[in-house]
């Protein structure tokens, strides 16, 4: 009797020992969720047990009509990292991830899906949900996606129960038609936002953040889904605008084309409280905004950093014939002064004190750039060097590209690499009537990760296609199935693209495998960005930085694209994480619209070419 009535004592000891509350979280043996049910009329509680996970499809109550429950747990993910967590239910419902309110819609609705993304640290991660059901039935399931994995639901192994002993409702009940709940300040936190653009409209969301008093910089991540081709307009946020928005011109890389745009707006855009976002869309085939982030940073506008290229080099001016010097008369000679008698030295006075030179105020020091310089081209010679360059001769690129590449389509000129595209159709053919070039560094130059930058002028004439990019040294994933060809299987990062028909356009393009495709079509995760300017008039410096995380596009070091590289495309796959060489090229139709003859030749011009690794 006494044994039994010590284990029991021994057993209670121990289940005391591992509730736990959201802010003192502890491991778990239990698998699960800890839930809590409350009667609406009343608020007392009705029962609390362990469900298995937090997915439900019309699920009752029993003798409850109208009831509300509290799921607790602490979620742990396996590595840091970024997380997308996706909510969908038809009832009012609250998020917490470590007391921080994330998603939130508290109204009686139909069936929606709230996205937020967090980064997340390796072991337990409070969870709590708040949930309130006006008929009868729940239905509710929560997935997420992160580092490694797909989205999927969030499987029992990776939730521990934390027990909440509340006898009453803790919360109040939301009338049944509210707006939803504000979500609360923060300076670098992720929203829901649901916003179907279908067609050109006009469409605003709100989001509440505070920011820091020294904040300089701000930027703004939006999680697109389902973003398809040419969509183009604008951002205001509050009364300031307009801002060129995204322009996003092909499916992203997968789960349903779920994808991120980076914006930078002027930190004196946002104010503390409530922001308006406003999108108008001019041009769109349909897509879904469905989160966003704001994160501020308290640097200023950087000085100029170490891989920042040197100014354009302006053309010597011949100097303007200077007339000629009228003729001076001579002067008239003077008479020497007779010899004075030398003067009797005399004592010295003591030299008066003189104050130390001042060494004069050099340049401001410089912030040390986190990018070293390993190698680059900057095209001072007289001739392509063959220890970086190779060419690529002949037909390269798929028809209806109308280019035949040679090795004497380009030259050295002011410093600059010049590759020019001709009209020569006694070259080519009929279906290649233009010549071109394109150099690769293939089996010379190549590297895993870094920033890779070009100081490039596009050529404007109908048709051009000038490109900077990267395709892989090793071929480490072999032939594509069921073609005989590396590519696309070993993937190819479009560092730009810039093309006739769109001027005043960037373009950031991925190409990869994916088996459902079949073996003759790539995969696309492209983002295009409208710019200020026109490519075709003036220099302009075009990055990625590239790591085993991201893939991060700039323009003039302004963040346009990312992608996220933490994680395999399907399998364990993933083409980015090995060596890649460069290549510079101007293609002539195809995607760069129709050529005109009679606009030829047209030149694109390459300053330099950088690669940098991080210290």
């Amino acid at each position: 009797m006494k044994m039994r009535l010590l284990t029991i004592l021994l057993a209670v000891f121990l289940l005391g020992l591992n509730a736990c509350t959201n802010s003192s979280l502890k491991e778990q043996s239990e698998q699960g969720v800890f839930a809590s049910y409350f009667e609406l009329s009343s608020g007392k509680r009705l029962i609390t047990k362990v469900e298995p996970r937090l997915s439900f499809i019309d699920v009752s109550l029993a003798n409850a009509d109208e009831w509300a429950a509290i799921w607790t747990a602490a979620l742990v993910p396996a590595e840091a990292g970024l997380y997308t967590l996706y909510l969908t239910t038809d009832d009012a419902v609250k998020v917490f991830l470590n007391d921080e309110l994330v998603m939130a819609s508290w109204q009686a609705q139909t069936s929606t899906e709230l996205v937020t993304t967090r980064y997340l640290d390796q072991g337990i991660q409070g969870l709590r949900v708040e949930y309130v059901s006006f008929d009868r039935t729940a239905t509710l399931n929560l997935d997420w996606e992160g580092p490694g994995f797909r989205r999927q639901s969030i499987s029992q192994d990776k939730l521990r129960p934390v027990a909440q002993e509340y006898t009453e409702l803790p919360f109040q009940i939301p009338e049944t038609k509210i707006s939803p709940s504000p979500l609360p300040p923060s300076t670098s936190r992720g929203f829901p936002i649901d916003l179907k653009l279908q067609e050109p409209a006009e469409k605003q969301a709100e989001i509440t953040t505070q920011i820091p008093e020294d904040a300089q910089t701000a930027y703004l991540n939006l999680i697109v889904f389902d973003a398809d081709f040419a969509n183009e307009g604008e951002l205001y946020l509050n009364d300031h605008g307009p801002y060129p928005l995204f322009d996003v011109h092909a499916k992203a890389s997968h789960n349903d084309a779920v994808t991120n745009i980076t914006l930078e707006l002027p930190a004196s855009w946002w104010q503390k409280g409530k922001n308006i976002l406003r999108f108008k869309l001019v041009k769109t085939q349909g897509f879904r905004i469905e989160g966003a982030s704001v994160t501020f940073g308290s640097d200023s506008p950087p000085a100029v950093p170490e891989y920042e290229p040197e100014p354009a080099p302006e053309p010597t001016p011949e100097p303007a014939p200077q007339p000629e010097p009228e003729p001076q008369p001579e002067p008239e000679p003077q008479p020497e002064p007779e010899p004075t008698p030398a003067p009797q030295p005399e004592p010295e006075p003591a030299p008066a004190p003189q104050p130390e030179p001042q060494p004069e105020p050099g340049p401001p020091v410089q912030p040390k750039s986190p990018w070293k310089l390993v190698w680059s081209d900057e095209f001072d010679g007289t001739s392509l060097s063959s220890q970086n360059w190779s060419f690529n001769l002949g037909p390269w690129g798929k028809e209806p590209e109308q280019q035949f590449y040679t090795n004497s389509n380009h030259y050295l000129q002011n410093g600059s690499l010049v590759i020019e595209a001709r009209y020569q159709p006694n070259i080519g053919g009929a279906n290649r009537p233009y010549t071109s070039t394109r150099i690769v560094t293939e089996h010379k130059r190549f590297f895993k990760y870094g920033r890779f930058e070009a100081r490039i002028k596009a050529a404007g004439g109908a048709g051009t296609w000038p490109a900077f990019w990267l395709m892989a040294e090793d071929n480490v994933y072999g032939k594509t199935p069921g073609r005989n060809d590396y590519w696309p299987i070993n993937g190819e990062i479009d560092i730009i693209e810039l093309i006739s028909t769109e001027p005043r356009h960037v373009h950031a393009n991925l190409h990869y495998y994916l088996p459902a495709n079949g073996p003759y079509k790539s995969e696309n995760w492209g983002l295009k960005r409208s710019v200020p300017f026109n490519v075709a008039e003036g220099y302009h410096v075009y990055a990625i930085e590239w790591d085993q995380k991201s893939i991060r596009w700039f323009v003039d070091d302004m963040l346009y694209a990312s992608f996220d590289n933490s994680k395999p495309l399907y399998g364990n796959y993933n083409p980015f994480h090995q060596r890649f060489y460069l290549i510079l090229n101007m293609a002539v139709g195809g995607w760069g619209g129709n050529p005109r003859p009679a606009v030829y030749p047209e030149q694109m011009l390459v300053d330099y070419v950088r690669v940098y690794e991080k210290r």
